[in-house]
């Protein structure tokens, strides 16, 4: 249980020391939590000596001489630790460790009720997964770990969890931030960079399923932010690992930590390469207007994938002074993919007797890297109010080269010879760079009281500049396929100016928010003709929610507020894309975001070793965004997004933790979801594109002799939901074994999808097409590896 900290806090220590610095950390000491901006003084015969404890509870006071005097710590927690007197005369930096405060309450509502049984961390309205827990997962990616989290479902490839899907919707409905901030996690970008991020650079994932005001306001069922880790110790640390899996892919890193008075330094580089193959097997059937069959054409892919992903970062922090707090990082990451696919298409007709056929070898080089800077500053004033600076700026680039070559099949399934094959090249170069100001002042009135404003801004450009040739056999030279030589350019500026309050009184805290965005969104796509596009719009999002505490145990929750969904670059690029023989995929520049009013209430209760807790919302969305299926006139299936006039979804969530043992701790979720669109003509009463009906999750944790821990993980996947396109029930398990070997070092086996069931079975429907197909992967993945502390 964690406590909200009431306004000042005085501890007296009487300290005699000859030091030059006095370092230690506070934290409260029933919840073992860092006390963050608390201060710190030292009142010698001379002068007054301070200084400020950081987000980890740490503190350094200096001097340039003996420090003999009373420690006194002023804060807005209350509470008193005795600590004795010290002779450190031939100690020049004495370490006082962690001190632990009792805490004081004097409403009910400032307990923060919090359930932490296992890997599971439950808050009001906001789940926390560790990642140092998560033992089935290690040496997977941010995907890997998220698939595992309540109401998410991963999208992508099987055994590649790229993709989140939160909640019963499409991966378009959630932001993804690290460390609280955009880096510009959205569209296949994001797909490929939640891929990129190693599990090893992790701390924790949270899900914010209402966030306040004081966050973006896309991702309209809640927000997924990736805490990476930071060094919280003093001196010198670090940590090594490798691990290598049955498919020929491996990963490995290293961490270096250090810390010393006011200097903390934080870096780590990864490899991560492995390989992901997929066989698409299926049918096509293509009817006439009466209903009666015209053709049929098999579907048989196979797909060879493969990732080689590199990862650094770079951490710096500075207690400037006593009051100043200063953060710089540089996150670095690369991955590049590497496809080779063979189709074969075969028409038949009626009666399976062979009409034409191709066979497709296409291959794929894709390299996407990207480089985020931030930097922060951040001063705390003796008066309480608080300044938070800072800059996030992310360069990214994207560029891919494929080659596809088209042979005609004989009706025995061979390549005529005779003909000669068709042969067609891409070459695409995308831009995305996203700049991030922000400045926001806080202030606490009370212990019961406290309010924070500020200004946020997202300036976002993205350009695809995209060729395709087509080689002429009897000009023996490439030729651009006609007007399809494009470019496709948005620059999308979002300001935002927000408010957000909190108030507590008896057992109610009430958080009351406003948010006002303004978006300019230009468009720019060149082919034969130049089109341009502009639009402008206001949003005003405002956001309420209130926690009353039953018991130093046990809340009810209630919040409403409103979130939108911003077009993806994706669903704006006018330009055909080319999925495969039989579909491709076309965007719409003329789209309008999406806004919703968004409503939930829940309810916890924790126990000893039991805690259960329940969630009910419901999302009304306008201008709902959906991927109309439809037929060209070759009887290909093309996908376009359209603005409808509207939709509903609603679901609830269960979630338990339980420790029936001292050696087991067990984490169960299960959540349903439904959604409908209100709109005239075939979408009516269907459900939203991408909707899956529910999830349900167990994690088992075992600690057994001889310092094995033991992790097994299942996960159920519920089916899609719309009449368009469906997909079956998935579900798979997997587990991970680990063995402490001399205190530092741990041995890690990982065993993914254990019984082979990962395996995705869907159908599509546009007008009179019909299709039908199974993906599916190799199967187990046996990772080993070994970690190393130092």
């Amino acid at each position: 249980m964690k406590r909200i900290l009431p306004l000042f806090l005085i501890l007296q220590i009487s300290i005699s020391t000859m030091a030059d610095q006095v370092s230690g950390r506070l934290i409260s000491k029933k919840a073992q939590e860092p006390i963050a901006f608390a201060q710190v003084f030292v009142q010698t015969d001379d002068e007054l000596l301070g200084t400020v404890t950081n987000e980890e509870g740490f503190f350094t006071l200096r001097a340039p001489g003996i420090i003999i005097g009373e420690l006194i710590i002023q804060s807005l927690e209350t509470g008193k630790i005795n600590y004795g007197p010290i002779n450190t005369s031939t100690n020049k930096n004495l370490t006082l460790g962690d001190l632990s405060l009792d805490l004081a309450i004097t409403n009910l509502a400032q307990v923060e009720i919090r359930g932490d049984i296992g890997v599971t961390q439950i808050e009001p309205q906001k789940i926390t997964y560790s990642t140092e827990d998560l033992l089935s997962q290690t040496g997977g990616t941010a995907g890997d770990i998220l698939k595992n989290m309540p109401s998410v479902a991963m999208g992508g490839s099987p055994n590649q969890n790229r993709d989140i899907r939160f909640r019963g919707l499409g991966k378009g409905y959630t932001l993804v931030l690290i460390n609280g901030r955009n880096v510009g996690i959205s569209g296949n970008n994001r797909e490929t960079v939640l891929d990129m991020i190693p599990a090893s650079q992790i701390e924790s994932i949270e899900i914010l399923s209402q966030p306040g005001a004081d966050i973006q306001s896309d991702g309209m069922n809640g927000v997924v932010n990736i805490i990476l880790k930071k060094n919280a110790q003093l001196g010198t640390s670090g940590s090594a690992f490798l691990a290598a899996d049955n498919l020929g892919g491996y990963d490995a890193n290293i961490t270096f930590n250090q810390k010393s008075g006011p200097i903390q330094v934080m870096a780590s580089i990864e490899k991560l390469k492995r390989q992901a193959d997929k066989t698409d097997l299926g049918f096509q059937t293509k009817l006439n207007d009466n209903g009666s069959v015209k053709e049929i054409i098999p579907i048989n892919k196979f797909e060879q994938r493969r990732f080689d992903n590199t990862t650094a970062r770079l951490n710096l922090a500075y207690e400037a002074g006593k009051q100043w707090y200063l953060e710089g990082e540089y996150l670095y990451g690369r991955q590049e993919e590497d496809k080779d696919k063979t189709e074969n298409n075969l028409t038949l007709d009626p009666n399976r007797v062979f009409k034409k056929g191709v066979l497709r070898e296409e291959s794929e080089d894709k390299a996407v890297t990207f480089h985020n800077t931030f930097f922060r500053a951040k001063k705390v004033w003796t008066n309480g109010l608080q300044m938070d600076l800072g800059l996030n700026a992310n360069l990214g680039n994207e560029s891919k080269y494929r080659l596809r070559e088209d042979f005609t099949l004989l009706s025995n399934g061979s390549v005529d010879a005779s003909k000669t094959p068709k042969l067609q090249r891409e070459n695409e170069i995308i831009d995305n760079n996203n700049l991030n100001p922000y400045l926001s002042f806080s202030k606490r009135f009370s212990k019961n009281a406290s309010i924070k404003g500020g200004y946020q801004g997202f300036i976002i450009s993205r350009k695809s500049n995209r060729l395709i040739e087509d080689f002429k056999t009897t000009e023996n030279q490439w030729v651009v396929n006609g007007s399809n030589r494009n470019q496709f350019n948005i620059a999308e500026n979002t300001h935002a100016l927000f408010v957000t309050s909190d108030l507590i009184t008896g057992a109610w805290k009430f958080t009351l928010g406003f948010r006002q965005e303004i978006t300019d969104l230009q468009s720019e796509s060149f082919a034969d003709t130049i089109f341009t596009g502009k639009s402008t719009y206001f949003i005003p999002l405002p956001n309420f929610k209130t926690i009353y505490t039953l018991s130093e145990n046990e809340y009810l929750t209630a919040s409403f507020g409103r979130r939108v969904r911003r077009p993806g670059y994706q669903d704006l690029n006018p330009f055909t894309e080319i999925k495969d023989l039989t579909e491709i995929r076309q965007g719409n520049s003329g789209l309008n975001p999406e806004l919703a009013w968004t409503y939930e209430v829940g309810y916890f209760k924790q126990v000893k070793w039991f805690n259960v807790g329940a969630n009910l919302f419901y999302r009304d969305i306008s201008n709902l965004i959906q991927k109309n299926i439809s037929t060209t006139t070759e009887g290909i299936i093309l996908e376009r997004p359209e603005n409808l006039s509207s939709a509903y979804t609603y679901g609830y969530e269960l979630l338990i933790g339980a420790r029936p043992t001292k050696w087991w701790n067990l984490n169960m979720n299960y959540s349903n979801f439904e959604s409908a669109i209100r709109s005239v003509g075939s979408f009516e009463g269907d459900a939203i594109k991408d909707q899956f009906e529910w999830t349900a999750k167990a994690i088992n944790d075992f600690s057994l002799p001889w310092k094995i821990n033991f992790q097994a993980t299942s996960n159920f996947v519920g089916p899609k939901a719309s009449t368009q396109e469906t997909e079956q029930m998935l579900w798979f398990m997997d587990m991970g074994f680990s063995k402490v070997i001399k205190s530092n070092g741990l041995a890690i086996l990982r065993i993914s999808d254990v019984f082979d069931s990962i395996q995705k079975v869907r159908t599509k429907t546009a007008g009179t097409t019909l299709e039908e197909k199974t993906e599916d992967t190799p199967g187990q993945i046996f990772s080993l590896g070994f970690k190393w502390n130092f």
